[in-house]
Parts: C-alpha cells; structure tokens; sequence
C-alpha cells in the first residue's frame, strides 16, 4: 500500500512538473516573433501608506515602435513621452504560481535589460500563453519614493 502511495505522489509531481515546462515552454514560443506597441500608459505619483497616489498619468496610442523576440534575445524600438528608446538585450521568461483570491494563477515574469516586467498574455485565461497575440509588459518601480508604472499593450504581427 504504500508503494502505491509513493508511486502516485512521485507521478503527480513529475505531471506537475511537466506541465509548468509546458507553459513555460508554450509562453516562450508565443513571445518569438514581432509584436507591434500599440498603446503605453506611463503613470507616476507617490507611495502612500496603502497604495499610491497618481499625481500624473498619460496614455498614447497608434504605432509606437515594435520588440523583435528571437530565442535568446529581444531588440526593441519605441517613443513613449516624445523619448525615443531603443536596445537589444538577451531575455527570461519565468513562470510561478501565486494566490490569486481563493485560487492560485500563473504569473508570467520577462527580464530583460537587468529590469523585471509582468508579463499578461492576452486575456490571461487559462493557455493564454499559447501562440498569444496580444501581450501587456508592465514595469512598476518597488517600494521607493517616486512611483513610476508603465504598461504597454503590444500586438503580434
């Protein structure tokens, strides 16, 4: 009896396991390709003891650039507040799972250029990261003083 218990925990896990390469594996694969930067929402304010204060915020949409993804690395242009910001830099998806209310969701993390973005694919159901083809990037600064957030909304050519 509990050989049949050890076999079914050491199965159950190697299922888990194989679906979170899956995912990632899946996330990865939707991210190579180019997408269009249609819309960047640049936020900025101060931390308050629960939350933020947004003291500015500006939206701009149209066509504001694209990120070119290949396997290892991500070349990017775009114009967000009348700056022009370009670079290629090598890139990392990661996957984790969080507590989301009473159940748990993936939660997408692309690191790129030494900086942290939430990474949304699409509607962010369930296998929103196969072959996504829409993509948020969110970048929010820690617990310091200024507060910065800003979310662009690509779309894949």
């Amino acid at each position: 009896m509990r050989i049949l218990f050890l076999l079914t925990g050491i199965i159950c896990c190697l299922a888990a396991t194989s679906c979170q390469k899956a995912n990632i594996r899946a996330g990865e694969a939707s991210l190579e390709g180019i997408w269009r930067v249609t819309e960047i929402r640049s936020s900025y304010g101060t931390r308050v003891e629960l939350g933020t204060e947004i003291t500015e915020e500006f939206t701009e949409s149209g066509t504001l650039g694209t990120f070119e993804f290949s396997e290892e690395e991500v070349s990017y242009s775009y114009t967000r507040l009348d700056t022009l910001y370009e670079n290629t830099a090598t890139w990392q998806l990661e996957r984790e799972r969080v507590n989301e209310g009473f159940t748990k969701v993936e939660k997408y993390t692309l690191t790129l250029d030494n900086e942290a973005f939430v990474c949304e694919f699409g509607d962010q159901t369930q296998d929103a990261e196969r072959d996504a083809e829409m993509l948020y990037l969110i970048f929010e600064t820690g617990n310091i003083y200024p507060y910065e957030r800003i979310d662009w909304l690509l779309k894949k050519e």
